[in-house]
């Protein structure tokens, strides 16, 4: 009797004890669950936020040492839109795999590239005006380059080639540094092909001055394609004159925007602060 009754104790104890650790079981899987919810949609947010992978293929004129970087804009693209290249090529236009590209994207401009991989959803359109753009789809997208100087397959040429010459007066020591045009032009992602400076007071000074009836210094020249610049031609109107052998002249009416600048034949002095 007493036997009987122990062993129904001990099998009453253990089914006790396998309730409580059922009962366990079943709160730690629904506090599992719970936790495991807001975990699994951090991980899936973080997944999606991730950078996006592709493919960057950068097409390069065979010939052009001076011609725009490109790649300042695929690494614009790169740190801004959220997207790793894991993977880059790059083609001169004379070999096969260019020719391919450019016949299949009809790619006119060079140097451009091509990204491709899951472009979802990355508003490239939004980043880029529409003559920027090439195909753009989730796949792929196609860049239409416009910074000079580029290489125009359809004119079998350069264009944007510029040149520089700088003039100045030595003597002039309050006069603006005639070099912070460089920082102007390099705002304006112009960098010239070629420089030249000039004393007002040397022969080839001189006959600069008589030759653009030039009367205030220190001021610029430029010389070559300047055409291919978007919008440069308006914004040269505010500040200089085209001269009819194309010479653009740096005026009065922008030097007083630099600094202090001289009377080449008087030495009077203006804008000094």
């Amino acid at each position: 009797m007493y036997e009987f009754l122990y062993n129904k104790k001990e099998e009453g104890t253990s089914n006790f004890i396998l309730t409580i650790a059922l009962v366990c079981f079943v709160v730690f899987l629904g506090a599992a669950i719970l936790l495991f919810k807001p975990a699994l949609s951090t991980g899936k947010s973080l997944l999606e936020n991730m950078p996006k992978k592709a493919e960057l293929i950068v097409i390069l004129p065979e010939n052009c040492d001076n011609c725009f970087d490109i790649y300042q804009v695929s690494d614009f693209i790169e740190s801004v839109i959220g997207i790793k290249y894991n993977k880059t090529k790059e083609y001169r236009a004379n070999e096969k795999n260019a020719d391919l590209l450019m016949k299949a994207y009809d790619i006119r401009i060079l140097p451009t590239f091509i990204i491709k991989g899951d472009l979802k959803n990355l508003k490239l359109d939004e980043l880029f005006s529409e003559d920027n753009i090439g195909q753009y789809d989730d796949d792929v997208f196609v860049y239409k380059n416009y910074f000079p100087p580029y290489y125009s397959l359809d004119e079998d040429n350069v264009r944007g080639e510029f040149d520089v010459t700088y003039l100045y007066d030595p003597k002039c020591s309050d006069c603006y540094d005639v070099y912070l045009h460089d920082v102007a032009l390099m705002n304006l992602l112009m960098a010239p092909h070629a420089t030249s400076t000039y004393d007002v007071a040397s022969k080839g000074g001189v006959d600069l001055l008589n030759k653009y009836q030039i009367k205030h210094a220190p001021t610029i020249l430029l010389r070559g394609d300047l055409n291919a610049y978007q919008n440069f031609n308006e914004l040269w109107k505010t500040v200089g004159t085209v001269e009819s052998d194309g010479t653009y002249v740096f005026r009065e009416d922008g030097l007083k925007s630099m600094g202090a600048y001289e009377n080449v034949w008087t030495k009077v002095l203006y804008n000094k602060e």
